[in-house]
């Protein structure tokens, strides 16, 4: 189900004609210590998570979810959301805390507008999953504190018209179910958000019918005035990294993977990349994402430094739904 976004974007987002137009920068194959190996196999993954010493994963047959150690060996079913495949339902996204696996799922529809999804926990060794909030719109991604998990809903899909209403929202409900709040509505197609100690991060994609608001917002975690950090860029994908973000983005003179200040200010171009399929992660001073251009037979992994630098391959990906 992660394609959903990913096609609601490829629908939504009209490439600037600079960036579009721009030069690719030279990339080189993979020189790195990386060792590569196969941790489960025939599966339809549609997402995942990891912890300390685990990978977590959806496979789409009966949405079982499943966890399995960082290094290989036995994997556990932690539970199953549907009972036959006829009652299958997509993830759109998927995260963990110490405690807990934390869903959000899509029903498919033959219809015209796509239905509300449901949030769940499930415990991180295997039991019933616990509904925490239901009714929700098109999730596009979730994050969580100590306290809260926090989502935001894209909005009103009419897949037929290809339209998005601006109804887009960034809510959060207590780990336990109680409490649900709306810290920010009337939001033009957000599509991202990050939450550090004080603040919740989201970008409004500014797709939506009537609504053409567009860029990184930020609102106190308990909620009140919406601040305009910065309306200079279209983002897509965002990734805590330290005091800044980074995303996948651009405006009318450059695209790509890009590295902003929390506070806002002039984006840093990491990497040109047109044809972005994944969130960017952060790890070990680099920025890795995956890419899949149309003329590609194949997505192909990659990586940039954090302080920016040259794009470098690691491997053809090979990867059926854009996760990383």
């Amino acid at each position: 189900m992660r394609r959903i976004g990913v096609a609601l974007l490829l629908l939504c987002f009209v490439v600037p004609q600079a960036f579009a137009d721009g030069k690719r920068r030279s990339t080189l194959p993979g020189r790195g210590n990386c060792t590569y190996g196969v941790l489960d196999k025939n599966l339809a993954i549609s997402a995942i998570a990891m912890d300390a010493t685990h990978v977590y994963y959806v496979d789409d047959f009966l949405s079982a979810v499943y966890r399995m150690p960082k290094n290989g060996g036995a994997r556990t079913k932690l539970a199953e959301l549907a009972t036959s495949f006829a009652d299958a339902v997509g993830i759109t996204d998927m995260i963990v805390d110490d405690t807990n696996v934390y869903l959000a799922t899509l029903p498919f529809s033959t219809g015209d507008i796509l239905p509300p999804g449901d949030l769940y926990a499930i415990p991180k060794n295997g039991g019933t999953p616990r509904t925490i909030a239901n009714g929700v719109v098109f999730v596009a991604q979730l994050a969580a504190d100590a306290t809260h998990v926090y989502w935001v809903s894209v909005g009103t899909v009419n897949v037929r018209s290809g339209q998005v209403l601006s109804d887009g929202k960034v809510e959060r409900v207590r780990k336990d179910g109680s409490s649900r709040e709306t810290l920010a509505n009337g939001l033009s197609a957000p599509l991202s958000l990050v939450v550090d100690d004080a603040s919740v991060y989201f970008a409004e994609a500014g797709v939506a019918v009537g609504n053409t608001s567009s860029g990184l917002r930020r609102v106190a975690k308990g909620g009140g005035l919406v601040v305009h950090v910065n309306d200079d860029y279209f983002i897509a994908y965002m990734t805590p990294a330290g005091d800044d973000l980074v995303f996948y983005g651009g405006n009318d003179e450059t695209g790509g993977i890009m590295r902003m200040p929390k506070t806002g200010g002039a984006a840093q171009l990491l990497a040109f990349e047109e044809f972005v399929e994944s969130a960017p992660r952060v790890t070990d001073r680099y920025v890795y994402y995956l890419t899949f251009p149309p003329s590609a037979e194949t997505d192909s992994l990659m990586r940039v430094p954090l302080a920016g630098g040259t794009p470098e391959l690691i491997r053809f990906a090979d990867s059926a739904e854009g996760e990383l």
